[in-house]
């Protein structure tokens, strides 16, 4: 009768626990599964729903195949009263890459991978795995062809790959680390060079690249194109080879480099695997110097303004040197490259304000004195062609950090900024 007591009890104060979803999690893949249960519950004693998706009699949940959130709810068949549910969201998730890749044996590439998520986002990890050759030619035994699973090819966190030393098709996995049932496959083809290389009817194919070569500076974007002679199927796989860790092309073979260097681009018949072509593109820096180490400024100048002063010249105000603002004005000349001194200011200012007028005179205004505290509101003109320069009145305001604009007639709209105290400039035209 005891016994009877306790279990009695023991049901009871089970039931009057508040039931409990797990696992507790905010996303998933869409189209994928996810297992819930309720701790110390028999699923089959509990009604499971979810308004989007599927779910079984076992809390086994599919996803929907569109993104957005989806509510699980488990409810006791006994006692409606008894329900729990949470709230997940499905996202949707695309990761595509080339399905295939040609190479020689050592020979380097890069896979270029595209991963997008709509709904959410995951944690954008891949793993990477380079699996065995079916087996190799002529390796045969008992009428199958022999497993391979031990090679000397590399594969990294990149896509960056080195190819095995031994022929044969070469599958590597890319996995999403936080859900590896996201994932895709690349047949990596290697193969020694066959010149002459056929088709059925005996006749050559050859793939020609577009441009066969390209000069352009890190950051740009180089589109390439290509055609292939010998077969009527003109789809193709573009791919980099050699150490291009710093490059990458797309599946429409544009291509793109964040560092200098000489790279390869290859262009890989679809139907004809060990056929190619290739162009070679030289990437610049997208800056470089202009003005040799003797010829740059000898002190930095903190707030100077530059100024355009004709098609290739600039001119560079003022500035402060660390003691002083200086009255000193360079000369950049872009096509001879060349700096040097062309006059002085009429008044020391660094931070001020400057246009090139209707006329071909240079109107400058406002900034920080010689002191670094006081404002200069006296305005003046520099004519670059008779190296002068003379006052031409004052601005109301001192435009620290502010905006001016030439206007038609030799005038100049004068906004913004603030004063040395902090108070903000207002705005004029200066005439």
């Amino acid at each position: 009768m005891r016994t009877v007591i306790l279990a009695l009890l023991l049901v009871r104060g089970l039931l009057a626990q508040p039931l409990v979803l797990l696992p507790k999690v905010d996303q998933v893949p869409c189209g994928q599964t996810l297992q819930f249960r309720v701790p110390g519950w028999d699923p089959k004693v509990l009604h499971w729903q979810a308004d989007r998706g599927k779910i079984d009699a076992q809390g086994l949940f599919t996803a929907p195949g569109d993104h957005g959130p989806c509510r699980i709810s488990a409810t006791d068949w006994q006692d409606v009263n008894r329900t729990v549910s949470t709230e997940v969201r499905a996202v949707e998730i695309s990761l595509r890459a080339q399905n295939h890749l040609s190479l020689h044996p050592r020979e380097e590439g890069r896979i270029l991978v595209e991963l997008a998520f709509r709904g959410g986002e995951f944690d954008r990890k891949l793993v990477w795995r380079m699996g065995g050759p079916a087996g190799r030619d002529g390796e045969v035994q008992d009428g199958v062809p022999a497993k391979v699973t031990s090679h000397d090819g590399q594969v990294d966190a990149t896509g960056w790959l080195r190819a095995p030393s031994s022929e044969g098709t070469y599958p590597i996995d890319i996995l999403l680390a936080a859900d590896p049932r996201i994932r895709t496959t690349v047949q990596l083809e290697v193969a020694k060079a066959r010149p002459g290389r056929v088709n059925e009817r005996g006749e050559a194919v050859q793939v020609h690249v577009q441009p066969a070569r390209a000069e352009i500076r890190s950051g740009e974007y180089q589109y390439f194109s290509s055609h292939i002679t010998g077969t009527e199927v003109e789809e193709i796989r573009w791919s980099l080879v050699g150490d291009s860790r710093e490059a990458e092309v797309d599946l429409s073979g544009t291509f793109r480099a964040s560092k200098p260097g000489t790279y390869h681009l290859r262009a890989t018949s679809f139907q004809y695997p060990e056929c190619w072509g290739e162009a070679e593109i030289v990437v610049a820096a997208s800056v470089s110097g202009i003005l040799k180490p003797e010829d740059a400024p000898k002190e930095d100048l903190v707030g100077a303004t530059p100024v355009q002063a004709g098609a290739d010249t600039y001119l560079i105000l003022g500035g402060w040197d660390g003691k002083a603002a200086s009255t000193q004005v360079l000369r950049l000349d872009l096509a001879a490259k060349g700096l040097g001194p062309l006059l002085r200011l009429q008044v020391p200012r660094a931070r001020c304000l400057s246009a090139r007028l209707t006329d071909g005179t240079i109107l400058v205004a406002g900034g920080i004195g010689s002191d670094g505290r006081s404002a200069v509101r006296t305005a003046e003109r520099l004519d670059v062609a008779r190296k002068v320069a003379w006052k031409v009145g004052e601005a109301h305001w001192a435009h620290v950090g502010g905006l001016m604009q030439a206007l038609p007639e030799g005038r100049a709209l004068l906004l913004g900024g603030v004063e040395p105290d902090g108070s903000a400039s207002g705005l004029e035209v200066f005439d």
